[in-house]
């Protein structure tokens, strides 16, 4: 009797949480069964469900673990440390297929422990558009990959220009701060401020400010300022471009 496939992979860059009261979670899913993150967020079990192969549903099953990884990086108290997830063993027909690409995690400080249900109702429930915007998301995904927290805030707010730019005549930080000034109560975490432009007179988002400020770091060549705001960009701040 053939057992169902188990999928083994490593996860890390998701920091400084714990999962309690933890078990598998089934999924109302025809390719997989269960799933179980392990307690410190370092792995992550999938079960697929009867008859159903990796090899020949390798693409849908990745998309949907590509909206979970999502939802934690945007929606889960995890701290971010350059999140990836890697597949480290196939188990399927009763033989084991081993990654050939194994990284070593470097330990971590665990300082909050939350109940297992509530992440798993957070990245299993919480909607996404990964499958109509594969490419985009990938694009998030490699943004976080990069070491320089001013670089992931800089290219993250192109990004939500370009976006809340779309159909307007062209790409620009008006769009974004009207947007984020007609929708305040989606999102309290933004703040206004007086620009620092000269001769105008108007209030920039909390992100717009920030971008022009690190701009005007560059521009003036001002490493000490580049520094003291690279040093103010927190997992937290950049979790909220995300959302």
């Amino acid at each position: 009797m053939c057992e169902n496939t188990i999928l083994q992979y490593k996860l890390s860059g998701f920091e400084n949480l714990r999962l309690t009261k933890n078990h598998p979670q089934e999924i109302n899913s025809v390719l997989i069964k269960t799933i179980l993150i392990n307690d410190d967020l370092t792995a992550l079990t999938v079960v697929l469900n009867d008859g159903v192969h990796y090899s020949s549903n390798k693409t849908d099953i990745e998309l949907y673990l590509d909206h979970i990884c999502f939802n934690f990086i945007a929606r889960s108290d995890a701290d971010l440390f350059f999140p990836i997830r890697v597949l480290e063993v196939v188990k399927e027909n009763n033989t084991i297929n081993a990654s050939e690409h194994v990284e070593i995690r470097e330990s971590v400080t665990i300082t909050r422990s939350i109940p297992a249900s509530t992440i798993y109702d957070t990245v299993l429930n919480s909607q996404t558009l990964m499958k109509k915007n594969a490419v985009l998301y990938e694009r998030i995904f490699k943004t976080l990959h990069n070491p320089n927290l001013i670089v992931q805030f800089m290219s993250l707010y192109q990004l939500l220009m370009e976006l809340l730019s779309k159909g307007r005549a062209k790409i620009e930080q008006k769009n974004v701060m009207e947007y984020l000034r007609s929708h305040k109560t989606q999102y309290p975490f933004v703040s206004f401020k007086p620009t620092r432009r000269k001769n105008a007179n108007f209030e920039e988002d909390s992100f717009t400010f920030f971008r022009n400020e690190i701009g005007h770091s560059e521009e003036t060549n001002d490493m000490n300022l580049y520094k003291t705001l690279g040093s103010q960009i927190s997992s937290q701040y950049i979790k909220s471009l995300n959302q």
